[in-house]
């Protein structure tokens, strides 16, 4: 796809709870779908008040790549451009939904990823991707830190035009670069809230006992924001 970007436009987002993420580590797929390059990935989920000035920044550009796309489907072969009827819009977020009351929770979704495997087109050789871990204060990760979904955090990241021939499609996507990670939950530091338990009547640990307490605040709802890093 022709594009008028010389150097892709970088963006911070505000921060959200982490969906999914697999940051430490590369998602390879599975059997049925496997993603042999590996990817850097997470969902981040965000409040729409929160999220409205990055969509706002972003929207231009993807406009601006839906454009773009317009001249590459108009250059399809009539047959393929008559069977699609017109070109796919694919939006860069997407609102999130209460699984039990299937009504919109207020808050929006942003895919961010990247390859862990890439082509050196240079040089033919395969080169491993890296990005940015680091905390609140931003001081790296220590190595093979565990991030965990209900992870509260920011993402920076670049947006990449894209049209996708065989299914008529154009839109951005969001390629991460670094993560910022405010609050972290890894192994065994999920709340009992996380693992889907409520309060029920029967036995109490005593207060000197107690660690952590049902928290319904670190679920899926955003944290107040820390400094840009």
């Amino acid at each position: 796809m022709a594009t008028t970007y010389v150097k892709r436009p970088s963006f911070t987002s505000p921060a959200g709870s982490f969906k999914f993420p697999s940051l430490s580590t590369p998602d390879f797929g599975n059997i049925k779908f496997p993603k042999p390059d590996g990817e850097f990935k997470t969902g981040l989920i965000v409040s729409r008040e929160d999220a409205q000035p990055l969509i706002d920044k972003l929207m231009p550009f993807w406009q601006e790549a839906l454009n773009e796309g317009q001249v590459e489907f108009d250059k399809l072969p009539l047959p393929s451009r008559k069977k699609m009827g017109s070109m796919k819009e694919q939006p860069f977020f997407t609102e999130e939904y209460d699984p039990a009351t299937e009504e919109p929770t207020g808050n929006v979704i942003f895919n961010v990823k990247t390859k862990y495997g890439i082509m050196d087109r240079k040089t033919g050789e395969k080169r491993y991707n890296k990005i940015g871990l680091f905390d609140s204060q931003g001081v790296p990760l220590a190595a093979g830190t565990a991030i965990y979904g209900g992870t509260v955090g920011k993402v920076a990241f670049s947006a990449n035009p894209y049209f996708v021939a065989g299914q008529g499609m154009a839109g951005i996507s969001l390629r991460l670069s670094a993560v910022q990670v405010i609050e972290l939950v890894g192994p065994g530091s999920r709340t009992a809230a996380q693992h889907g338990f409520g309060k029920e009547d029967g036995y109490e640990t005593s207060e000197d006992d107690a660690e952590t307490p049902f928290d319904d605040s670190k679920s899926t709802s955003t944290a107040n924001e820390a400094a840009d890093f």
